[in-house]
């Protein structure tokens, strides 16, 4: 076989390997996620009505959500929750609610309360990457809240402390 001939093929498969590899590449980039993630975050007025209180000495606004369908609905499909909002469901009757990460995109804490506003039972740090596991408490609760991770540490919530829940549940729309 010529030289020429054995580098003409050489040239034909290598080149037919950089082709074959570089369409790879490109196919695999369309399905692989990027590297870092560029979220819009969620508008504010998403979370309206909102009602100033306070948790653990910590100035929030509270999301509050009193029906089937905005109790369901929750957080799921929202970018960001804002440090200062946090989304309270309100519940019409004392039962160990069971909460879960659907369509979550970031981590919250949960935090249990019960009809006079002790603490008893709080999450820290949920991750979405638990879903479908749930998280209940062990005892019944007539309301519940979620907040920005780190929220119930930051202001050293603790089960067994007692909220003030009457400026919420006087104002709840």
């Amino acid at each position: 076989m010529p030289d020429s001939f054995k580098i003409l093929l050489v040239v034909l498969i290598g080149g037919s390997l950089v082709i074959l590899l570089w369409q790879y590449k490109s196919a695999a980039s369309i399905t692989e996620e990027p590297l870092t993630k560029t979220a819009t975050t969620t508008p504010r007025s998403y979370f309206a009505p909102l009602v100033p209180w306070t948790i653990g000495g910590q100035a929030v606004f509270a999301s509050i959500a009193t029906t089937d369908e905005t109790r369901a609905l929750g957080l799921s499909n929202t970018t960001a929750l804002p440090t200062d909002i946090v989304k309270l469901f309100v519940f019409a009757t004392d039962e160990r609610w069971s909460f879960w990460m659907k369509d979550m995109a970031y981590s919250i804490d949960i935090i249990w309360v019960t009809a006079t506003g002790t603490v008893v039972h709080i999450e820290k740090g949920v991750s979405p990457a638990t879903y479908p596991d749930s998280f209940s408490p062990s005892v019944p609760a007539r309301y519940v809240i979620e907040t920005v991770p780190g929220l119930a540490e930051s202001v050293r919530l603790e089960v067994g402390d007692v909220l003030d829940m009457t400026p919420v549940i006087e104002k709840n729309p």
